[in-house]
């Protein structure tokens, strides 16, 4: 942690009282590893009021970084955790700055994201990460997965349910007499018609 002190740190007596003064610590960096694509992921940040009086924060970033937009309240001697966004749109790792400001005081904290290519840890980075896997939110689809009669592409060759493993055999009924003929019988995941 570092911390700046936005006012003089002086034991003047005016009165015969102490100078009440803010004294605001936060860590030099903040980092959010291994997030998903899609929506924002919060991490929070401990903001410290180690003073005597009173203080007011005001935060900004970098995209795709997020802070709150309003002030936030440091009563003395506390500390607040303040929710700070990363939002992966891409697969790709990103670095920035946030700013605090408190009277006086600025203080920057390094940003920095790695977004995890293969969310579904299946062993396959998503496509656009540059792997091969066509859903990297399911464990159960990536190439040279079991094809299951589910309407989904299981194996990530562009072709829904063939060769599902899950297949019934069909058998006609060509005389009507409610019991199927072994000949011309049909492995499918759907009743032929």
């Amino acid at each position: 942690m570092r911390a700046l002190l936005p006012f003089l740190l002086l034991s003047a007596c005016a009165g015969g009282e102490a100078l009440r003064v803010s004294r605001i610590e936060a860590p030099d960096t903040l980092s959010f590893q291994d997030v998903t694509v899609g929506g924002v992921h919060q991490q929070p940040l401990a903001v410290v009021n180690e003073g005597t009086a009173d203080a007011t924060a005001f935060f900004s970033t970098d995209d795709p970084f997020t802070a709150p937009s309003s002030s936030v309240s440091l009563p003395a001697g506390s500390t607040k955790p303040v929710g700070i966004g990363f939002e992966a749109l891409d697969y790709a790792d990103a670095s920035g700055e946030l700013t605090l400001r408190s009277g006086n005081l600025v203080l920057t904290i390094d940003l920095s994201a790695t977004v995890d290519p293969d969310a579904d840890d299946d062993g396959h980075d998503a496509e656009g990460a540059g792997g091969d896997d066509c859903d990297d939110e399911d464990p159960d689809t990536a190439p040279g997965a079991e094809e299951q009669c589910d309407g989904v592409d299981n194996d990530c060759d562009g072709a829904i349910d063939e060769d599902a493993t899950d297949q019934v055999t069909w058998y006609p009924d060509e005389d009507g007499d409610s019991w199927g003929d072994t000949e011309g019988a049909v492995a499918s995941c759907d009743r032929p018609e």
